[in-house]
């Protein structure tokens, strides 16, 4: 057996080499997580688990979970009403998503129960590959040059030219804050909240979530 030319050896090592750096931006970069969902039929739970850690991690989105909690108290102590339901639009830091220096408004659905006097606080969010007329000009805005501009919107249009033809897989992600009550959707549709409303409070009552402030005395 002849042993490989160098410009085999190259070849092999760039594709190993791409093969690999793939794979690990692929389990580690939510961004490239969520487009490989895309081309696979749908992501696994682990993607949700990724995007609700760097969620958690960002306090803007932290802050609104208490400030919903504290208004849900507030309530409590008022009149006392056990369940404060609402939609928070949050500005999102993507760059620990994988995409530096871009933000999105994220559409948060925030639910507070109480339960025996301890407040419990649940939240979902509902990114996913869909197409998006806006994405483009609100993606766009952010950048600075006219070279940026021109590549988000080529990016975008491709994408969408991607899913049209079928070679994208269009999904929803259901990120909620426990494993037991997140999903992914295929298709267009989000799941109903009223569905997500049902399981938070059937958890709530069980006196398992997450609470942001300390208990009503």
């Amino acid at each position: 057996m002849r042993p490989l030319s160098s410009r085999a050896r190259w070849v092999l090592s760039f594709v190993g080499g791409f093969v690999l750096l793939s794979i690990i931006l692929i389990n580690t970069v939510p961004f490239f997580g969520m487009a490989w969902g895309a081309l696979s039929g749908g992501p696994g739970l682990g993607l949700i688990r990724d995007i609700r850690h760097d969620l958690l991690a960002q306090k803007p989105f932290v802050q609104t979970l208490t400030e919903h909690e504290q208004e849900a108290l507030r309530r409590y102590r008022a009149s006392g009403t056990t369940v404060y339901q609402r939609r928070h639009l949050v500005k999102v830091n993507l760059t620990p998503l994988g995409l530096p220096g871009f933000h999105d408004i994220f559409a948060v659905r925030v639910r507070t129960d109480i339960v025996k006097k301890q407040p419990y606080t649940a939240f979902l969010v509902r990114p996913g590959v869909v197409p998006s007329e806006n994405d483009a000009p609100f993606f766009s805005r952010q950048c600075e040059t006219t070279i940026c501009k021109k590549v988000i919107r080529g990016m975008v249009a491709f994408g969408q030219g991607l899913i049209n033809w079928g070679i994208l897989s269009t999904y929803r992600l259901n990120i909620t804050g426990s494993d037991a009550t997140s999903s992914v959707m295929l298709g267009t549709s989000p799941v109903s909240t009223s569905k997500w409303a049902r399981q938070s409070r059937q958890m709530h009552l069980s006196e398992r979530g997450t609470s942001f402030t300390s208990p009503t005395p």
